[in-house]
């Protein structure tokens, strides 16, 4: 007599515990969506799915239709989940590999690509961007802190970025920066107009490796005269990033 109803409950316990799970399978599909740690709920899912329908076999047994029943939404719903899962997971894997891919941005009469493995930064609170007559267009930075900038100023009138130019632009900076080494200087074009560039190594307490590496490219479009700056704190990290700094340059348009 006890061995009869155990068994009629235990087989009760079995479809509804396929239930829970089919829904929890479900509850934690959609987690894959989410953002942060949350979203590695959903790899619960096709876990929580399988003991759903492991649950929901063994109760089918039972004699009572009410309980099959309950069995086989438990089970539906456990497979059901475990789909939304690989279909979340295949949609969050594209995302993530189109992050990675080039981005573009546009803005404050420039346009370039940039790789989806660089961030953009806000920088407009720092007290270069509060300049009177400064605009910072753009800001990136890459995981390991190594940065891309570019910030414009207006002339009074039409320059041209030749060797003179060049000349006065590196007696200005070194009257600021009178400890700066100009490793490398070259004349270059960026989008059809005359540039110079640059390879700075200059002393800088805060940086951990006591100097700060620079690729400096300055142009003229117009008016507009823009600082382009690639900085690394350590002489490898440049060199390890100069062909996407490069690139960056280098896909650069002047627009409206």
């Amino acid at each position: 007599m006890t061995l009869s109803t155990q068994a009629p409950s235990n087989k009760r316990n079995q479809a509804m515990n396929a239930f829970i799970l089919g829904i929890a399978a479900i509850i934690f599909a959609l987690t894959t969506n989410a953002p942060g740690a949350i979203s590695f709920l959903g790899f619960l899912s096709p876990v929580a799915g399988l003991l759903s329908i492991i649950a929901g076999a063994r109760a089918l047994g039972q004699a009572g239709a009410s309980q099959r029943a309950l069995a086989l939404r438990g089970m539906m719903a456990g497979i059901f989940g475990a789909i939304l899962f690989v279909i979340f997971l295949i949609s969050q894997s594209n995302n993530a590999m189109k992050a990675l891919g080039p981005q573009t941005f546009s803005g404050t009469g420039i346009q370039l690509t940039y790789p989806g493995s660089w961030q953009p930064v806000d920088i407009s609170q720092s007290p270069t961007c509060k300049q009177t007559g400064v605009t910072c267009v753009m800001a990136l930075s890459s995981t390991d802190g190594t940065s891309f900038n570019i910030i414009k100023t207006i002339l009074p009138q039409t320059a041209k970025i030749d060797s003179v130019a060049d000349a006065q632009l590196w007696q200005q900076y070194v009257t600021g920066e009178p400890k700066a080494n100009r490793t490398d200087h070259t004349l270059i074009t960026v989008d059809g107009q005359s540039a110079t560039r640059w390879l700075l190594d200059i002393p800088a307490q805060s940086a951990a490796s006591g100097h700060d590496y620079i690729e400096q490219v300055y142009v003229v479009k117009d008016t507009s005269f823009y600082t382009i700056t690639g900085l690394a704190i350590t002489s490898d990290a440049l060199t390890t990033y100069r062909p996407a700094i490069d690139g960056m340059i280098a896909s650069i348009h002047f627009v409206p």
